[in-house]
């Protein structure tokens, strides 16, 4: 779907996700880029914003159906 594989990176930081993979669930965390996360300007790739929506939506179409 998005024509090429994702990166895989790492970053320092703290999510929900810990508590889910503490616990035996594996998770992924996925979303679109951009900067300034929690600054006075934070912003989103609004291009990465909608595929990232097509994606999840695609990916919760499969699970449900």
């Amino acid at each position: 779907m998005l024509g090429s594989a994702p990166e895989i990176i790492g970053r320092a930081g703290w999510m929900d996700s810990a508590l889910l993979a503490a616990a035996g669930i594996p998770t992924v965390v996925f979303g679109p880029g951009g900067a300034g996360a929690h600054a006075v300007v934070e912003w989103a790739d609004l291009e990465q914003v909608q595929r990232c929506s097509d994606v999840l939506i695609a990916t919760l179409q499969e699970f449900c159906a």
